[in-house]
């Protein structure tokens, strides 16, 4: 569904139970339907470069998610505990939002992200492994 300047998704998306890869990339998508999170068999999210401000809670409830790129959006913050139950989350691309402020909960989990290239990888006792990338976005110049 890359590139069709959709505005809205149906709610419906959440009956495709076996969906595994969903690219929604270049769109105008505004919101995601909040059914996004009955689809519990999701491993990748593509929605990049869409008109996006916030990551709908609902997103972290699909527990099987490996990577979600939300680049190029206007995503004002990170829900708390958003990645709490992401047990296979590889990666997450946050980079070039508007993210100004990083919940404690993802401080902790992840750290802050290095200056010099935006990247949240492990914390101390390396339980995490997901690469988080959060670069151009305005919480690292509160951060130097």
């Amino acid at each position: 569904l890359d590139g069709n300047n959709l505005e809205s998704i149906p709610d419906q998306i959440a009956h495709l139970k076996k969906l595994k890869s969903l690219f929604l990339r270049n769109n105008k998508l505004t919101k995601l339907p909040e059914g996004l999170g009955l689809l519990q068999n999701l491993e990748l999210l593509h929605i990049s470069s869409n008109q996006l401000t916030a990551l709908q809670h609902s997103i972290s409830q699909c527990h099987s998610l490996k990577k979600i790129y939300a680049n190029g959006n206007k995503i004002v913050n990170i829900p708390d505990k958003f990645f709490q139950h992401m047990e296979n989350l590889v990666s997450c691309n946050l980079s070039n939002n508007q993210i100004k402020v990083l919940p404690l909960d993802f401080v902790e989990q992840f750290g802050h992200p290095i200056v010099t290239s935006g990247i949240c990888k492990k914390d101390s006792d390396c339980t995490t492994t997901a690469t988080i990338i959060l670069e151009q976005n305005p919480v690292l110049c509160e951060n130097q």
